[in-house]
């Protein structure tokens, strides 16, 4: 049996079963071996104020019925509400954090949410009547992908490096600028994420956007990948990781 460490928690052992001599034209000592992968518990948070801001599509093609039975913006809003139900806790938990989050649904129009504050500006705000607000939008219209963007990058808010603009959307836009590169000159200066819902939504035009940006992709097509993927971005964001 041979062996071999690292200083990441990697381990890989590699062993001889019946074996008397290589096998076939391999010169390697060994037929059979195992990897043992550690993962890192990380518990110190690497910021201590975030501000969020969320575009949700709530354009008639957002109506679309996954087969789990929810539509794609009920998909995006889960999302949202399990990010903004995860910060609570980590700030009952981290006194001293701070966080905001803003949303905006858009069609071809801009409805604008009163920002939701968590021991923000020394305010909190209560999680479930911001839910109750937050849900009691449909679909409808059509798609600009320019107003939330264009409205983020002129945000005050949306100035400081612990700010993050996470665009949700099926990514089909059809009034506005509708390419990357039209849409490109529009992206607020702060961190973007880019999440496409549905099977059919528009890879090319999000991973476009988030490569230009320097920013992320990540796509939604099932409640339950919804419901996971907040954890992926908060965990990246809180924790600083790569």
């Amino acid at each position: 049996m041979s062996s071999f460490t690292t200083p990441t928690p990697l381990s890989f052992q590699a062993f001889k079963l019946l074996q008397k001599a290589p096998e076939g034209d391999s010169t390697l000592p060994n037929n059979y071996g195992t990897i043992d992968l550690k993962a890192i518990k990380q518990d110190a948070l690497t910021l201590d104020k975030l501000i969020l801001g969320f575009s949700l599509d709530r354009s008639g093609s957002m109506e679309i019925i996954s087969k789990d039975g929810n539509s794609l913006l009920q998909h995006a809003q889960t999302v949202v509400i399990n990010i903004a139900r995860y910060l609570m806790d980590v700030n009952t938990k981290n006194p001293n954090t701070s966080f905001a989050i803003k949303v905006v649904y858009f069609d071809n129009q801009l409805d604008e949410l009163p920002l939701f504050k968590i021991n923000f500006e020394n305010e909190t705000d209560n999680i479930d009547d911001f839910i109750r607000n937050f849900k009691q939008y449909k679909p409808r219209g059509s798609t600009n992908i320019q107003l939330p963007i264009e409205h983020y990058k002129n945000h005050e808010l949306f100035q400081e490096e612990n700010s993050y603009h996470i665009l949700l959307t099926d990514g089909k836009p059809n009034c506005g600028h509708t390419s990357s590169t039209d849409l490109q000159d529009s992206l607020p200066n702060c961190n973007n994420i880019f999440i496409g819902f549905g099977p059919d939504h528009a890879v090319k035009l999000l991973t476009s956007l988030a490569k230009t940006t320097d920013g992320e992709y990540n796509f939604v097509n099932s409640a339950e990948n919804a419901g996971m993927l907040y954890g992926d971005l908060l965990h990246g964001i809180l924790y600083n990781v790569s």
